[in-house]
């Protein structure tokens, strides 16, 4: 029919199982809460399986939008605060997730910062009340939904990676996104 191995029409998609929806839409592997965090670094795919082409895409660059803190194993080592990427204190990560989940595995971020797993939490530049409106998300599910190309109007991939936050829709910096991909485990996914 000449669609990709990928390609569902919307009538299958809806027919699909939501696990089974999920494998269809992920050109990632998804992590589960055993695999998420350090552990899952190692069982990421290649920049070349992932998009099937030797190239990695391109992270484009934008002008930030946003703040950006890590939480977990490593975090200080990955935080650059000279791009807005600064490492966060177990109080204010614990804050900040609660009561959320993480939007591709909708696993409780509270648990993770207990665990001491890796945790990425964006907020807007603006305000004094920016945290309020902050989102968490697992370090891996942000860099694997990152390092996916952006498409044009008819789906076709154009060698860039996704440069907005999920829920915000606010943009990242090059220097942002390339801090995520390393914390996340998909360092080498985008050039």
């Amino acid at each position: 029919s000449g669609r990709s191995r990928m390609a569902h029409s919307m009538d299958d998609m809806m027919r699909m199982s939501f696990d089974d929806l999920r494998s269809a839409v992920h050109a990632c592997p998804v992590a589960t809460a055993s695999t998420s965090g350090i552990n899952a670094l190692s069982r990421l795919p290649s920049a070349s399986s992932t998009f099937g082409a030797a190239t990695p895409p391109v992270v484009p660059d934008s002008v930030s939008e946003l703040q950006v803190f890590f939480f977990g194993e490593g975090a200080a080592k990955y935080a650059a605060p000279a791009t807005r990427v600064k490492a966060l204190d177990a109080h204010r990560a614990s804050m900040v997730c609660k009561d959320k989940n993480d939007f591709i595995l909708f696993e409780p971020l509270e648990d993770a910062v207990r665990a001491n797993k890796r945790v990425v939490v964006t907020a807007p530049l603006e305000g004094t009340q920016a945290m309020r409106s902050a989102q968490a998300y697992y370090a891996t599910s942000l860099a694997q939904w990152l390092c996916e190309e952006k498409v044009d109007g008819a789906g076709r991939p154009y060698g860039q990676t996704r440069d907005e936050e999920p829920t915000l829709r606010k943009k990242f910096s090059r220097a942002q996104i390339l801090a995520i991909l390393r914390f996340g485990g998909c360092d080498g996914a985008a050039r």
